[in-house]
């Protein structure tokens, strides 16, 4: 492991990027992905960048995730594989990251009573839904079950109030989050995989229009 990527695991560098779907785990990952930028250059929504030690991560303010697996036919150092991509969920299903998505209230427009729901109406997965609560308008209420973490409500939001994290994962499998990892995010249901994500995305629901 080169000074570049050693850096990511010491005290200065402690936050968990969001790497490609179908990444391995994260220490083996720095070590297996050698920079080669093939995957960055192959995703057909540019949402992949070069940052620190030269490693892709997901930038999600480019657009969203479409789980087309070009990154992952890209790769030839095995950094993003599917062959190697243990489920972080025991076989429960195949989701390509143990990431889920959650937002602050205090920046989203509808909690501070300006109408708005373009995240509801970019979500094609029906993870989030309108709800009245104490406003005389609907405001976002996120369903994380149902949340595959593309990133849509994230490139859609005005006010950049979405934005994702990592599910700790207990008992983890080889190849996914360590047992015991603490994260931001921990108590958070995980996410909800597709069956396989290259299928293309399930039907969406039908959306009523709250204005």
């Amino acid at each position: 492991m080169d000074v570049s990527k050693r850096a990511l695991f010491s005290g200065k560098a402690r936050y968990q990027p969001i790497r490609p779907p179908w990444a391995i785990a994260e220490e083996r990952f720095v070590d297996a992905c050698n920079g080669c930028n093939d995957c960055v250059t192959a995703c057909p929504q540019h949402i992949l960048r070069m940052v620190v030690g030269d490693l892709p991560e997901v930038d999600f303010h480019s657009g969203e995730c479409t789980f087309c697996g070009d990154c992952v036919a890209a790769c030839k150092s095995g950094a993003i594989s599917r062959e190697h991509y243990h489920d972080w969920r025991q076989g429960k299903s195949s989701s390509p990251w143990p990431v889920t998505v959650s937002f602050k209230e205090q920046d989203c427009l509808a909690h501070n009573g300006i109408a708005c729901q373009i995240c509801y109406e970019n979500c094609e997965y029906s993870a989030i839904s309108m709800r009245y609560a104490d406003l005389p308008i609907p405001v976002p209420d996120l369903n994380r079950q149902s949340c595959v973490g593309c990133g849509a409500c994230i490139h859609s939001c005005p006010r950049d109030a979405f934005f994702l994290e990592h599910v700790p994962v207990q008992n983890a499998n080889p190849g996914t989050t360590e047992p015991g990892e603490q994260t931001s995010t921990q108590g958070m249901e995980p996410i909800r995989g597709q069956d396989d994500y290259t299928s293309g995305a399930p039907d969406a629901k039908p959306r009523t229009s709250y204005f």
